[in-house]
């Protein structure tokens, strides 16, 4: 079991669109310092939303789904502002409608057991402004939330 966890210098969070697109010359397009896990998604990952929890971001539900869809198609297309090839990305999503199951984590971060569903929804986090749980064996994901 393992957990990505993204955190704010300033301790909270706000959400808000870029005003423009980020320069070529960005200092994050030239970045190499992640980690490879060893994973890969062996088919498309289907994923759904919990539009029941939107209200805990102080999003609206549309704009959120939006946003979220298009970060999708993002990564699966491979679009950048970096100016890398998009061709033969290997990446594959796609949104499969709302549910009411939520993202199986604690609101510290901690994973919990996988429900073989993958999951977007919102919820109070004590550290950090998202989390992410992934689960799998054998060098593939199984499911994410």
């Amino acid at each position: 079991m393992t957990w990505l966890r993204a955190r704010s210098r300033e301790g909270g969070f706000s959400c808000r669109r870029p005003s423009a697109a980020i320069p070529e010359t960005d200092s994050a397009c030239g970045q190499s310092n992640y980690k490879f896990e060893g994973f890969r998604w062996p088919q498309t990952l289907v994923w759904k939303y919990n539009e029941s929890t939107v209200s805990l971001s102080g999003l609206s539900v549309a704009a959120s789904l939006s946003d979220i869809r298009t970060g999708n198609t993002n990564i699966t297309m491979g679009v950048n502002n970096c100016g890398y090839s998009q061709v033969g990305f290997k990446a594959y999503g796609s949104f499969a409608g709302n549910t009411g199951k939520y993202a199986n984590m604690t609101s510290g971060g901690q994973c919990l057991s996988p429900d073989g569903q993958n999951t977007v929804s919102w919820g109070p986090l004590s550290d950090g402004i998202a989390s992410t749980c992934y689960w799998g064996d054998t060098g593939q994901f199984a499911e994410a939330d």
